[in-house]
Order: C-alpha cells, then sequence, then structure tokens
C-alpha cells in the first residue's frame, strides 16, 4: 500500500566509530620486517623476531606517527539473539521501509528491495546475509513529479533479478519492473507493465517468475479512481474505505519490456473489493494468488470487512479458478498492512498466512493445503499472546518438504515493535509451530511505521533469513531503517595458528581455518594498538591470510581473526603481538630496464624496469650498472618510516668506426664533416647506437655514401671502395674514310671523320690506316673520368716512278737523284704535318671534372709517324 501522506520518520541509525590518536614509538636502525612476535597458542616465533619486547614502553621517535591511527571501524553487535545486519546503508540517513526479500541458493546470495534511497532501493549479500554491499536506487524509481512505493522482487531460474514497483507519474500510476543480469551488481534496464492513465487507480504490486523464465505480476487496479476513497493510520499507511478495486493479472515474455492486457482475477470485476494479490508460481508453472477481498456495498463502494481467498490459474493467467477463503476470519478494512501471504514447500504444500482483528485483539494464523488449493486445514494459531498487541506483515516462505519458515512484526511490547521468527512442520496429525525467536535486537518506536511487508526466505537446511524494518532510537534520533537477520546456521569455529610476516608499514597474517562441517564465510580481522581498540576488516572466504597496512613503528599491535558465517561470528583466534619496528622504502624506477640495482652491493629484484625495497632507516648508496652503460651511482636520503622515489637513467657509452678508402686520398666525411684520411685509413668517434652517414669522394670517381650504426661501447669497420668513372675519346681523323681500330676492335664512325668512344680508364693501342696513306700507331692512356681529344691526320704514301727513294725500307740498287720539284713537295707537305702537330698540342686534354692532364699522358713515342693537322669544328673537339 502507498505510504502515508507524512512519508517515512526521518530516523537515522547513529554508525558508532572510535578515533584512536595515540603517539607512538620505534626504533630505528632496525632492518626490513623486523618486528617482536610473542608465540600465540599453536603459532610459530615469527623469524623476524627483533631484540624489543612486545608491549614494553614506547620510546620517542621523529614524526608525527599519531596520524597513521586515524582508519577506525567499530561495529555494534546484538547483545543477545540472532545477529542483525543493517541493510540500507549508505541510505539510512533517511526513512527506509516496506522490504521484500529474495534468496539465491545456487550463489548463496540474499537480496532486499524497499522504499527508501530517493526511490525503491536495493542491496545484495554475496556472503549469504552476514553483510551486505552498499544499497543503490533501482532505476526508474525515481519518476519525474511523481514517486514510488510497493516494492516486490524475483528471481529467474537464470538468477536474473527482478524488481517491481509502483511508480505514480505525471500520466497516472503504474508498475514498473527492472532487471539485472549480472545478479543485481547492476541493472540492465526497466519497463512500465501498463499504460498509466489519471482515470485509473493502481496499487501494491506482486512478482513471480516461471520456471521457464515468463514474469507474472499482479497489481490493485481501480478503472475509475474518482470512486476510491482512502484513509491513512497514524503510525502505518493507508487503507482502502470505498471504491471500484480489482486485483489484476499481466505477463511478461520477453524478459520484462512489453506486457500482456491486464486480467482481473477477481470474478466480481469490476466491482470486486479485491487488493493485494501475493503471487506464487509453482513447479509445474500453475499461478497461485492469496488476495484480500472486502464486501462492497452501495452506490458508494463502501468497502466492509475482508478475507483473504485463494484462486489458481492453469493456463498462464487467462483464467482463474472461482475463489477459496482460506478461512472464517475477517478483518477490517482499516488494516493497513499486507495481510496474507502465499508459499510452497518442496513436497508441494501450499502455506498461506493471515490476520484475524476481533473483540480488539490481533491474532496471526497459517493454514497448509495439500491439494493445491482446492482444501484448507485447520489454521494454526501463530502468536502466543491473547491481547490488543498487532501481529502484522505475517510471511511465510516454504522450505524442505513438511517445512515453513513464518516471520511477523508485533508490538507486544511496550517499547515498540519487534519482529519474530518460528519454523512450522506439517505432518499427517496436523501442523506443529516451533519455537518462536525474537529476531530484532532493538525496538522499532512506538508510532512509528513498520511498513506493509516483511521478507523471508528459506536457506537450505534448518536455516531462514528475515528481513524488516522498523524506526529505532540512537542518540536521541529516529528514522524507519531495514534490517535482517539470518537463523538456524551456528557460528563456525576458531581459526588456529595466526601467524604473521612483517613488512613496510603492514602486515601479513595468516592462518588456519576451523574445523568443522560448515566453511566459514568469511574472517573478521580486528586489532588494537597499545592496548586500545583500532580497526578492524572482514576478508574471505577463500584466502587465510590478508595484508593489513598503515601500521607504523614502535606501535604494540594485538590481533584476532574470528571467522563468521550467516549465523554470526565465531570465537576469535588467540592473540598475536606485534610490534614493528623503523623501515625505509625504496622505490625507482631504471633505464634500461635490464639493468642490475644494488643497495649497499646487495642486489635489488628489477621487474620490467622498477623495483621496491624495504631497507633499514640509515643512509645506502645505490648502484646501477648495465652492459654497455655507464654506472650509475646515488646515495640515499634517510626517510624515517615513509618512501623515497628513485629515477635512474643511464648513459649508453660512445663507439667508433674505423675503415679504409681507395683512392687512398679521397675525401671522407661522417655527417657531413671532413674526417682524416692518412693513407687510406681513417677513424672517427660517436654515441653508442647512433645512425650516421659516411661517405667518399675522388675526382674521376663515383662518390659513395653509406649508413652505419654505431655500437655502444664497441667499433665497426668500413671499407671504401670507390668506382672509377669512365672515361671518353673524341678522335678526328684524315682522310675521312680512313679505318680506326682501338685495342684491336674497329670503331665505328658518328659521322665522316670522326670516331666518340667511352671506356674504361686505362692505355689503349690505336691505330689510323688508309689506302696510299703512311699508317699511324699509337698507344693512348685514358684516365678516370677523363675526356680526351685526339686528331689524326695520315701523311700520305712515297711514290716514284723511277723506284724507291734513297735510303727507302726495302729498297736496293745504287741512290737516285731527285727532281727538284719533288724535293720541294715533300719538304712542303712535311712543313704542313709540323703544323698541324703543333696546333693539337696546344690544348691539353680535359676531364669531366675540369681538371688538365699531363702533357706526357699521351704516352705517344716519340717513333710515331707524323700526323698532319686538320680543322676543328670547334675549340675543344667535337662531343
Amino acid at each position: 500500500m502507498r505510504p502515508t501522506a507524512r512519508g517515512l520518520p526521518a530516523v537515522s541509525l547513529l554508525a558508532v566509530a572510535v578515533a584512536v590518536l595515540v603517539g607512538l614509538a620505534g626504533l630505528p636502525g632496525v632492518p626490513r620486517g623486523a618486528a617482536t612476535l610473542p608465540s600465540a597458542a599453536g603459532s610459530t616465533p615469527s623469524p623476524f623476531a627483533a631484540a624489543a619486547p612486545a608491549g614494553g614502553p614506547p620510546v620517542a621517535v621523529p614524526g608525527d606517527v599519531g596520524a597513521a591511527l586515524a582508519r577506525v571501524s567499530v561495529r555494534a553487535m546484538a547483545a543477545a539473539g540472532p545477529r542483525n545486519v543493517l541493510v540500507d546503508a549508505p541510505c539510512n540517513t533517511s526513512g527506509n521501509a516496506e522490504v521484500e526479500q529474495a534468496y539465491d541458493r545456487a550463489l548463496d546470495y540474499l537480496y532486499e528491495a524497499w522504499i527508501g534511497c530517493g526511490g525503491i532501493g536495493f542491496a545484495r549479500s554475496t556472503d549469504g546475509g552476514f553483510s551486505f554491499q552498499p544499497a543503490v536506487t533501482v532505476p526508474g524509481s525515481r519518476p519525474v513529479n511523481g514517486s514510488s512505493w510497493d516494492p516486490a522482487i524475483a528471481l529467474a531460474p537464470n538468477g536474473t533479478v527482478y524488481v517491481a514497483f509502483m511508480a505514480a507519474t505525471v500520466d497516472g500510476d503504474t508498475p514498473v519492473v527492472a532487471w539485472s543480469w549480472d545478479h543485481g551488481a547492476s541493472f540492465a534496464g526497466w519497463a512500465n507493465a501498463s499504460v498509466p492513465t489519471l482515470a485509473e487507480f493502481s496499487d501494491r504490486d506482486f512478482i513471480a517468475v516461471a520456471p521457464n523464465g515468463t514474469i507474472d505480476l499482479t497489481w490493485d487496479y481501480s478503472p475509475n479512481a474518482s470512486l476510491d476513497y482512502i484513509g491513512c493510520a497514524s503510525g502505518g499507511s493507508c487503507f482502502f474505505l470505498a471504491g471500484d478495486y480489482n486485483v489484476v493479472f499481466t505477463r511478461s515474455t520477453d524478459g520484462g519490456r512489453t506486457w500482456s492486457a491486464p486480467v482481473p482475477i477477481d470474478p466480481e470485476y469490476p466491482n470486486g473489493g479485491a487488493v493485494a494479490a501475493p503471487i506464487l508460481v509453482t513447479a509445474n508453472g500453475t499461478i497461485d494468488v492469496l488476495y484480500e477481498d472486502y464486501n462492497v456495498s452501495g452506490p458508494a463502494h463502501l468497502l466492509g470487512n475482508g478475507t483473504n481467498y485463494f484462486s489458481r490459474s492453469t493456463d498462464g493467467g487467462s483464467t482463474w479458478s472461482p475463489p477459496v477463503p482460506v478461512s472464517n476470519t475477517t478483518f477490517p478494512a482499516t488494516v493497513w498492512w499486507i495481510d496474507g501471504d502465499l508459499a510452497e514447500d518442496a513436497g508441494g504444500t501450499l502455506y498461506a498466512t493471515y490476520d484475524s482483528l476481533s473483540g480488539g485483539t490481533d491474532t496471526a494464523y497459517v493454514t497448509t493445503s495439500a491439494d493445491g488449493g482446492t482444501t484448507w486445514a485447520v489454521p494454526t494459531r501463530i502468536n502466543p499472546d491473547v491481547d490488543a498487541a498487532a501481529h502484522a506483515l505475517v510471511g511465510v516462505a516454504g522450505g524442505a518438504a513438511g517445512t515453513a519458515y513464518l516471520a511477523w512484526m508485533a508490538n507486544n511490547s511496550s517499547r515498540g515493535w519487534s519482529a519474530f521468527e518460528a519454523p512450522l512442520t506439517v505432518t499427517s496429525n496436523g501442523t506443529s509451530l516451533g519455537p518462536i525467536s525474537r529476531v530484532s535486537s532493538l525496538y522499532g518506536i512506538p508510532g512509528d511505521w513498520v511498513g506493509d511487508t516483511l521478507g523471508v526466505s528459506w536457506l537450505g537446511g534448518n536455516a531462514s533469513a528475515v528481513s524488516w524494518s522498523y524506526g529505532v532510537d540512537l542518540n536521541g534520533t529516529n528514522a524507519s531503517q531495514v534490517y535482517a537477520a539470518v537463523l538456524g546456521i551456528a557460528p563456525p569455529g576458531v581459526a588456529t595458528s595466526l601467524g604473521a610476516v612483517p613488512g613496510p608499514a603492514r602486515l601479513t597474517l595468516d592462518w588456519i581455518a576451523p574445523t568443522g562441517a560448515a566453511a566459514p564465510t568469511g574472517y573478521r580481522i580486528a586489532w588494537s594498538i597499545e592496548g586500545l581498540p583500532a580497526a578492524e576488516e572482514d576478508v574471505g572466504p577463500t584466502p587465510t591470510s590478508a595484508d593489513i597496512v598503515g601500521l607504523i613503528a614502535g606501535a604494540r599491535y594485538e590481533f584476532t581473526v574470528t571467522a563468521f558465517d550467516a549465523g554470526g561470528l565465531g570465537s576469535p583466534s588467540a592473540p598475536l603481538n606485534v610490534t614493528l619496528t623503523a623501515w625505509e622504502v625504496v622505490v625507482g624506477t631504471v633505464v634500461p630496464a635490464s639493468a642490475t640495482v644494488t643497495i649497499d652491493s646487495v642486489p635489488v629484484p628489477v621487474v620490467a624496469g622498477t623495483f621496491d625495497v624495504n631497507t633499514t632507516y640509515a643512509a645506502h648508496l645505490l648502484l646501477a650498472s648495465a652492459r654497455n652503460y655507464a654506472p650509475q651511482m646515488e646515495a640515499l636520503a634517510t626517510v624515517w618510516n615513509g618512501t623515497e622515489m628513485v629515477s635512474l637513467a643511464l648513459s649508453l657509452l660512445g663507439g667508433a668506426v674505423r675503415g679504409t678508402v681507395f683512392p687512398a686520398p679521397s675525401t671522407v666525411t661522417f655527417d657531413g664533416a671532413v674526417v682524416a684520411v692518412i693513407g687510406g685509413d681513417f677513424a672517427v668517434s660517436a654515441p653508442g647506437d647512433t645512425l650516421h652517414t659516411l661517405a667518399a669522394s675522388y675526382p674521376g670517381f663515383a662518390p659513395l655514401a653509406r649508413n652505419v650504426t654505431v655500437p655502444a661501447n664497441a667499433t665497426v669497420w668500413v671499407n671504401l671502395t670507390l668506382t672509377p668513372l669512365d672515361a671518353h675519346l673524341d678522335l678526328a681523323v684524315a682522310p675521312s674514310n680512313a679505318s680506326v681500330s682501338v685495342n684491336g676492335s674497329a670503331a665505328a664512325f658518328a659521322r665522316d671523320g670522326w670516331v666518340n668512344l667511352s671506356l674504361a680508364p686505362g692505355t689503349y693501342p690505336i691505330e689510323v690506316s688508309a689506302p696510299a696513306f703512311d699508317p699511324y700507331f699509337a698507344n693512348l692512356t685514358l684516365l678516370p673520368g677523363s675526356w680526351r681529344n685526339l686528331t689524326v691526320a695520315l701523311v700520305p704514301a712515297s711514290n716514284s716512278t723511277t723506284g724507291p727513294l734513297p735510303g727507302a725500307r726495302g729498297s736496293s740498287g745504287p741512290d737516285l737523284l731527285l727532281d727538284p720539284w719533288v724535293l720541294l713537295g715533300i719538304g712542303a707537305a712535311a712543313l704542313a704535318v709540323a703544323a698541324l702537330a703543333l696546333w693539337a698540342r696546344r690544348r691539353p686534354p680535359t676531364y669531366r671534372d675540369g681538371s688538365a692532364e699531363d702533357a706526357a699522358g699521351a704516352d705517344e713515342p716519340l717513333g710515331d709517324p707524323p700526323m698532319a693537322a686538320l680543322p676543328r669544328e670547334r675549340a675543344d673537339g667535337p662531343r
């Protein structure tokens, strides 16, 4: 039902905390991990034990060590009865009420949903109910310009958590369903289960999930809101006085995204007077509901007394069986809590709970059905007291075959509301109610709203969980809060062999798990400092060790480990006393990551270029070294119980480049700078692991460049051999029909009288011949890259009709006198040849680099035949 108009009472539960600030001491100059560890029962003394006695008087030390005690946490425990756990933190600064519960047996997770956290609050326990994770607000439960109320919760077979609630929006009231696919860690989405309209009224929803994953939902529905009249109780919520109220059903087959059209369950629709229909889906898929049905009279639709009725659908909610009353008792319309609950045990027996208000007294009952709700057994009275106290919000959870677990709230004490629990057993001889346990350790403030519902679940075996809400008074303030408790689980045994390995500002505790049939769900580590409670921490369930951080040197600590499960805390272990001594942590990085690091010549582990080591409080020398790097040494500062950060970057050692060059007079450069060359050898140094450009050049040779990587702390050898360039020969001959042979091969003419050749450097024999001319022979030397011009004019051969000329090769007989004109012609020809020779030699040959050839470079023997000069086309000859 809706909360009262005044909302939830504003009460806060005081969180008890103790801050301990103590000036403590330590002893300087003690190695890492040193501590005094006297033996506890069943434990072995630590090999790190120091000389200082445990529990000895502290001595003064530098620094503000008291600030290290700021982390403090003390938890309030119930003095008697089941352990109560606050569920709604951190939302417990405001009112929280009307809780519903679900249990996932596969994971041992307990889920709670309630009105709170600014909408609908949700929290889960992953340790069977011993503790709860921080509460969150269910998405969709904070509608704009509206509110939300009446949460319900259910689990799908695959573990999906569904939370339903009512929401009032600017468009009207509607049930909303949100879903979590990760077992309550987060919510993936939400959707309206109906279309809200302002002409209608909707209230109290209930949700269940079928074995096939279909989601079933009921809620209160009034098609004509103008007929509705609602009253509100002081200290309670609201109730219905008049209206056309009905319970309707809808379902979703796509995980809550879309919903079927509502179907009325009450056959008297639209004026049934039916509200509040808890829903149950049995193992075979049958849908059962239990709802409050009030008598309706007159045109004002006034509601009279009500009775709880059972109805069933075997066709997925399309049709419903005729309603069957579960008892002949009635209750007035002014009942403001949800009057009944419905459950099924593992054997198929149905359980229904309800209240009966008459004669100024309120009695709670439970009844059972072994035939699927067709008939119901004689009710069993739940509360033993007979007075004017209310026994409200009676919930039931089915257990093993023939068992169920009941929970209810009662204000049968002048101190206020309390929560109660009792097991119920069904046999062939009837029902038997087990011992009644008062679950709540506190009392709810009289007059404070306790909500309309509570949660109860079977946890397996004889264990059950109960959740409830009530206003509690702590430190003069009050607000309705949500609590939970687990019953039927015995606390675990005692952890043994508590030991410790000290570290810098920390301690690693280890212990042996208690023996017994049930394993603990976790361990609580508690410690004191100098005899005063300091802090506690929960770990587990699997680890049997824990790191305790934020400790200081010179302080006397006492540790205990206590195993716990959903039933509560067991007995603590034997205490372990520890006194840490002074330390200094050195944390740093080194480049390269392969470097070796030592502190005072002791190697330090280096992982991926980082190191973290604890050492004594003293001056130390840090050394880092690596192959091909210059070592680095650094003196460390002294830090009392603190950390020094160090960054080391080693310098790479340099290397050298050495080599030879040919030709030896070549010019060599290193990154453009000229390098000294002696006899064809050179050497240059550079930083290690660097890339450079080495180049060489010489006239007549192709230049050479090479990239060279200089190694660290090593020498690289490079040989530079330049490649000579081709020489070029331009040869002009006369007569133009002469034949030219170079190195024994005929040379082709580029045009009449001209031969152009590209030749490798070297000396070549050249022969020029033509008919009626004396041949020309010469050895010509061509230098690399040179450009040589040569003109050859053959001399006409000798011509005599009277016989050989005097002195001619092969001549015979007496000397002949030459004709004077003949002699004159021979002299003129000689003068012409001499002139051509002088003209051809007046300009030395040129090379591609522009240098002049040495005059003797032609390598022409003096005995060669004379050459006649011919005119040239341009000053340096044709190309």
